[in-house]
């Protein structure tokens, strides 16, 4: 926790909100915008950019698990938007190559919208969707890459390491 959230909670000044906002992105996809809890948008600078995010019941893992040093980083669960996500991640299934997936979760105090107090990227694992959730399992392994690694070399190529 950034030692400015640590004042503020010391201090319990209820006139500060903090706000979770979440992207999820990869090249097919395209970016979705989503921030816990609030009705309607808002805009938040992202890297320099202003950026809208949509207002959603998104829930999140707590920061001491995306903090620690674990690979499984929990998962974010959303139902109001539902529809919207899971017709983006049919764009998947079409795409030429296997994609990360990337999911980044970024915390602002409403004192500031341009500069995250937190900010914590990780990789999608797994997609789960049911009549009225989108759960997305979270990760630090960076699935693409895996799943490359398999390309480096062509045993008929390299005759001695066939038996690797």
């Amino acid at each position: 926790m950034s030692d400015r959230l640590k004042q503020l909670f010391t201090t319990q000044n209820s006139k500060v909100v903090i706000y979770t906002a979440v992207i999820i992105e990869s090249p097919t996809l395209g970016a979705i915008n989503l921030v816990k809890g609030v009705m309607g948008d808002l805009t938040f600078n992202v890297d320099g950019v202003p950026t809208v995010f949509n207002g959603s019941m998104v829930e999140v893992p707590e920061q001491s698990i995306l903090g620690s040093d674990d690979v499984d980083k929990g998962n974010i669960q959303f139902d109001r938007i539902g529809y919207d996500v899971v017709t983006k991640l049919r764009l998947l299934d079409d795409a030429s190559v296997f994609e990360a997936v990337t999911v980044r979760i970024l915390q602002y105090s409403s004192e500031d919208l341009t500069t995250p107090e937190n900010d914590y990227t990780v990789y999608a694992a797994n997609f789960n969707v049911s009549e009225r959730a989108v759960t997305i399992e979270l990760t630090t392994q960076n699935l693409q890459k895996m799943t490359r690694a398999d390309q480096i070399y062509d045993p008929s190529e390299f005759i001695g390491l066939e038996n690797v």
